[in-house]
């Protein structure tokens, strides 16, 4: 028996089309998730006239806005990994039939 014999596009090829369609519907999503992020970003800030309140929340802003680049720094290195994962179950398959 084979290690992949239980995969769910095993007999149905179609499964694979859906995988790769929700792989590409999710990158499209974080890149747009991503522009929209820093589009509004910048129009983000409190008048100095809110007295602490406003540094308050422009120093929020700031760490949400360094941890925001490290995520999406991390994203593409995601998106590699789970299309990589897929190609070996595709490229694991071959060998099956």
């Amino acid at each position: 028996m084979k290690a992949n014999s239980s995969a769910i596009w095993r007999e149905d090829d179609r499964a694979v089309v859906a995988v790769i369609g929700l792989v590409i519907g999710l990158a499209v999503s974080i890149v747009i998730g991503v522009l929209v992020f820093y589009k509004i970003n910048g129009s983000l800030t409190m008048s100095p006239r809110y007295g602490a309140s406003g540094a308050v929340y422009n120093a929020s802003r700031d760490a949400l806005n360094t941890s925001a680049q490290t995520t999406f720094t991390l994203l593409p290195i995601i998106a590699i990994i789970v299309i990589a994962s897929i190609m070996i179950g595709i490229v694991s398959r071959f060998g099956g039939r």
